[in-house]
């Protein structure tokens, strides 16, 4: 992981990405949000979520993109597998599951296997891609 080196363009301009990709959108959006919420038309609650959730998000992005740790990448390969194996493997198998299962079992179990199953399966899938490219971001 000493030996990974960012793309040259993430390099170059790093401070113009992030502020026109992440920082000049979540200004807008929350100034939008301000807008409708003095108009009437939304509640406060939904702007301090969306203000409070998205600077989380802006957060622990940065945090990841500043501090490349292999255990850090690890757990985000992880992550990764779970959603992008893990879901669509999920709603795979409770069809597959629901259709063998209800009869027997009711509905409950067959839908509570088939997420543990996925969240599983997508988690190791996740680390043993991550474990071929090293641990290593996207790029």
């Amino acid at each position: 992981m000493n030996d990974y080196k960012k793309p040259g363009w993430w390099k170059r301009s790093v401070r113009s990405y992030w502020l026109l990709f992440v920082l000049i959108p979540f200004a807008v959006v929350s100034a939008v949000f301000g807008v409708l919420v003095y108009l009437g038309l939304t509640e406060l609650t939904k702007l301090l979520i969306y203000v409070v959730v998205s600077s989380i998000a802006i957060a622990v992005s940065y945090y990841i993109r500043t501090i490349p740790s292999s255990s850090l990448w690890r757990k985000i390969w992880i992550i990764i597998g779970v959603g992008v194996i893990g879901f669509p493997l999920a709603v795979v198998l409770g069809f597959l599951l629901n259709a063998v299962l209800s009869p027997i079992t009711g509905d409950l179990l067959a839908f509570i296997l088939s997420y543990v199953l996925a969240i599983i399966l997508g988690g190791f899938l996740g680390d043993k891609i991550g474990k071929m490219r090293d641990y290593r971001p996207f790029g």
